[in-house]
């Protein structure tokens, strides 16, 4: 296993590499994944650099990740104000987002071959903003072979909402993933309004239904997602069953994605806008976090430390059948 480390004045870049030619990049901005590619394969969506900066792909998100409806939220009778970025309302922490951070970070290599790379932020809001100030610390921890695991570990210092994830988008190697094979062990998903904020929780069924295994691209374009202009494909939050071993499954024609994770849910969103070549839905975003809903449900006790982890594997697909 091998790192190199690439240092620019707006941000650090860590190139790590496996022993089965898996190459991972990180970005010191947002603590994110900048990239995973074998060969000349990108297995996630390459980032340019100078969007390295302001992107949401890869980052880590928070404190509260995902929609707030409108500008303003209460927790524990007091109301906090943050910038609307999305048509009125907050969306991924708006001006607070760590996703725009550059944290310190540091590596270390264990007797057992995996490696370790920290990153450690202390945020520290306005009164006005957010509750509590939090200390943040992602760690990556490499293994010779197949991927990696991601933990984020986020300690307020007095009670506040937390909900952190990472969002990373995958391509699998594919121009375009309506193709890509889907299971995730989730037995039910929210349902929105036409500002896409939460309103209920149903089972699973029909286009939302990946219990087995299906095409993307099978239900993305059904009239249910179509009706809400919002929508266009999938940005659904689905809760997860834990029933099984892997909570997410993907199966390219060349490459496969199994993750794991503690989360309560997962937001899944097929990038349903067009990239710079006309694309849509030339990936998919992977969000293990805390099942959307009012802000009160994040709570986390002060000194108490909110703690997701995330493993990602990659495999050649001929490897599974």
């Amino acid at each position: 296993m091998d790192i190199k480390i690439t240092k620019t004045p707006a941000y650090d870049l860590l190139h790590v590499t496996l022993d089965d030619g898996l190459q991972i990049g990180l970005v010191d901005v947002g603590a994110g994944i900048a990239y995973v590619k074998k060969g000349e394969d990108y297995l996630t969506r390459p980032i340019h650099n100078a969007a390295l900066l302001r992107c949401y792909d890869g980052k880590t998100i928070g404190p509260i990740a995902n929609r707030i409806k409108g500008d303003i939220f209460l927790f524990n009778g007091k109301s906090y104000h943050l910038k609307a970025n999305e048509q009125g309302n907050i969306l991924h922490s708006s001006t607070l987002a760590l996703s725009e951070r550059r944290f310190t970070y540091s590596h270390k290599a264990s007797p057992d071959g995996s490696l370790a790379v920290y990153f450690a932020y202390y945020l520290l809001p306005e009164e006005s903003e957010f509750p509590s100030s939090v200390d943040v610390l992602v760690t990556y921890t490499f293994y010779p072979n197949h991927g990696f695991s991601l933990n984020i570990e986020a300690t307020p210092e007095v009670d506040c909402p937390l909900s952190l994830t990472n969002h990373a988008y995958f391509t699998l190697g594919e121009k375009e993933i309506t193709g890509v094979k889907l299971f995730m062990d989730a037995d039910s998903v929210a349902t929105y309004d036409r500002q896409l904020i939460v309103q209920s929780y149903v089972p699973v069924n029909g286009p939302t239904d990946f219990r087995t295994f299906k095409k993307i691209g099978q239900d993305i374009h059904c009239d249910q997602f179509m009706a809400n202009p919002k929508l266009h494909g999938y940005d659904h939050c689905f809760v997860l069953a834990h029933k099984k071993p892997h909570s997410l499954i993907a199966v390219g024609s060349k490459y496969a994605l199994a993750v794991q994770t503690n989360a309560e849910a997962l937001q899944l969103y097929t990038s349903n806008s067009p990239n710079a070549e006309g694309i849509v839905h030339d990936s998919f975003a992977v969000e293990p976090e805390k099942a959307l809903g009012p802000v009160s449900r994040y709570a986390v006790k002060g000194g108490t430390a909110d703690k997701l982890s995330i493993t990602y594997s990659f495999f050649l697909t001929e490897e599974l059948r």
